[in-house]
């Protein structure tokens, strides 16, 4: 029963570990591991490889490599809208967390 009670101590702390420990993948990340996007805009030409790899990079939940990618693509290229798009999908992990800029309003059932 001992052993039990150890193993069901410690077993969170060892699974944050193995956690923490896949937090640096992204930064090492290769182009091949990454993957490619074609994501058809009407953004210059100059600046469509910047803006699919920010999309890559949104679909790797890399959110802030790709915030920065937009913001690049948009200082680049001023018509690009969708780089404002971009901008927003970086900072809306829809999945787990709203957005840190803007206080959501609590809904109401009816």
């Amino acid at each position: 029963m001992g052993k039990i009670a150890i193993c069901l101590t410690f077993s969170p702390f060892f699974l944050s570990l193995l956690l923490l420990a896949d937090e640096g993948r992204h930064h090492s990340m290769t182009a091949e591991e990454l993957g490619t996007v074609h994501f058809e805009t009407s953004c210059s030409p100059q600046v469509e490889a910047d803006f699919n790899r920010g999309v890559a990079l949104l679909h790797s939940f890399w959110y802030e490599e790709a915030e920065k990618t937009f913001r690049k693509v948009a200082r680049e290229d001023g018509k690009c809208a969708m780089a404002n798009w971009g901008i927003a999908m970086s900072q809306y992990h829809q999945l787990w967390d709203y957005p840190k800029s803007r206080r959501w309003p609590k809904t109401t059932r009816c």
